[in-house]
């Protein structure tokens, strides 16, 4: 086939009737396709503005409720055994130095203030601010 017969053959084609027919079904599809795209995209967008914050909502929870826990687990390892109460003390057992010393194994500490009114220190714990 020859240039002149292509061309011929492709007038024929593009000048008859029922390319208006083709040209108005293919334009509808056309754009049903980009109509449904951006629906879609449309859909996208709404979820992820829902679910962005609800996310971000559920990561703080979880963040907060681990902190929590952390808290109060180390509050629980730093909480002082109770000691046997008698009576006749007002309700208060008295020990020794060596005897308070043996309820921490293990851990640095120290005894501070006068005798009768001393704190026990533990070393091993970072200072707290507000706490002199």
């Amino acid at each position: 086939m020859t240039r002149t017969e292509q061309e011929r053959l492709l007038n024929d084609l593009l000048a008859g009737e029922d390319l208006e027919a083709v040209r108005k079904a293919t334009l509808e599809c056309g754009l049903t396709a980009l109509r449904r795209r951006r629906q879609f995209r449309q859909m996208v967008r709404t979820c992820t503005l829902f679910c962005l914050p609800l996310l971000a909502t559920l990561v703080l929870l979880l963040f907060n409720h681990r902190a929590l826990e952390r808290r109060t687990t180390s509050a629980r390892a730093q909480a002082v055994p109770a000691v046997a109460s008698s009576p006749s003390n007002g309700g208060v057992k008295i020990i020794s130095d060596e005897e308070l010393f043996a309820l921490f194994p293990n851990r640095p500490m120290v005894l501070v203030g006068e005798p009768g009114h001393q704190q026990l220190v533990f070393l091993d714990q970072p200072e707290q601010s507000g706490r002199r």
